[in-house]
């Protein structure tokens, strides 16, 4: 036993070691290890890409309003918004429902039409395709919008014909809101109303202007309002609205469209419709103001102190309230947060202060 340790200590003595096979198969569970890092990595990058974005969204509501769907925002002929059924889906920021707070409504009788005179016209509508039938027919109006919200769209339901085979009744058509971009003849399209239709006069054989009412929807100076399809009467020979005519695709809300281009080329005639719609000054009731603290004046304010609110930085430095953001300030004064002193008990021996917030 003793010769036995003896043997095994003498190796330990000179520092040496056991010899250990290498593990079979070292290069090839690397590269299964690495490999699996790259699955892990591909499959991430799938899910991202395939990633519902608001952006996705947005495209899919401007599709379905493109369809025929109608905009949230348009009313029901009673005048009210068009409600929510029980247990639906909330439609938090456009439509009135159980699981958000009341919205501010306009002051009645504060409105003003904007737009072509009502009346009927030579022709009826226009007429490329039969009654009932989207026409490849898209209409820029002349005269821009002032800034508010607008109310209702209107136009002439022609019960003669004129030089039309039908009257206005039951052809169908999109009203939209254009925003200039600042290049010649290009335009944003803010507001797509869906599909609607028009009525059938309240007294038979009777012309009478019919009304789309739309809830409280924001327009700035310089606005155009267009419509897509047919039921509106015009007067061809005259005037400055103009027709863009065949455009085979309806525009679609959240895009930029170029007139004159092959979507929507010009069609060379001088034309009045009779369409406008009714637009009411930026001011607003009801609601709920989420704080009423005023705002102090600058003077008494911090160097650096900027006023904030759920729209945005509105002041700079100086107190003076930027440009980009006072319009939708104006339109939003029922939900302002402002900013305002208060009293802060910080713990052990420091003395209180009043820091803004």
């Amino acid at each position: 036993m003793a010769v036995l340790a003896i043997v095994v200590t003498i190796p330990m003595i000179l520092g040496l070691t056991t010899a250990y096979a290498a593990p079979s198969g070292g290069a090839s569970s690397t590269k299964t290890t690495i490999d699996a890092y790259k699955k892990k990595a591909e499959n991430v990058k799938k899910k991202a890409e395939e990633r519902i974005t608001q952006q996705d969204r947005d495209k899919a509501i401007a599709k379905a309003l493109q369809r025929g769907e109608l905009n949230p925002l348009m009313t029901a002929a009673t005048g009210t918004a068009a409600a929510l059924a029980p247990g639906a889906a909330p439609h938090y920021f456009s439509h009135p429902n159980y699981a958000n707070s009341p919205l501010p409504t306009l002051a009645p009788g504060t409105g003003a039409y904007v737009g072509n005179r009502l009346q009927d016209r030579a022709f009826a509508t226009d007429y490329p395709v039969g009654v009932g039938q989207l026409a490849p027919v898209f209409v820029v109006v002349d005269t821009p919008l002032t800034g508010g919200f607008l109310t209702e769209f209107k136009a002439r339901n022609q019960a003669t014909n004129g030089g039309s085979p039908f009257p206005s009744a039951g052809n169908v058509f999109h009203a939209y809101v254009l925003r200039p971009t600042g290049t010649a003849g290009q335009y944003t399209v803010v507001f797509d109303s869906g599909l609607l239709t028009v009525p059938a006069p309240t007294t038979a054989s009777t012309s009478e202007d019919t009304s789309y009412g739309v809830t409280n929807l924001t327009v700035q100076d310089g606005d155009r309002l267009a419509f897509y399809g047919q039921g509106i009467p015009v007067d061809t020979g005259a005037g400055n609205d103009i027709l863009h005519y065949p455009a085979p695709t309806a525009p679609l809300q959240d895009t930029t469209i170029t007139m004159g281009s092959t979507d929507y080329p010009v069609y060379p005639e001088a034309r009045t419709y009779s369409f406008g719609a009714t637009v009411a000054p930026a001011t607003l009731t009801g609601g709920i103001r989420k704080f009423v603290d005023t705002l102090p004046p600058p003077a008494d304010r911090p160097a650096g102190h900027r006023h904030l609110s759920r729209l945005g930085l509105l002041r700079d430095r100086t107190g003076r309230v930027r440009a980009e953001a006072a319009q939708r300030f104006a339109a939003h004064q029922a939900a302002r947060v402002c900013t305002a002193r208060y009293q802060r008990r910080p713990r052990g021996r420091r003395p209180a202060d009043r820091p803004w917030g």
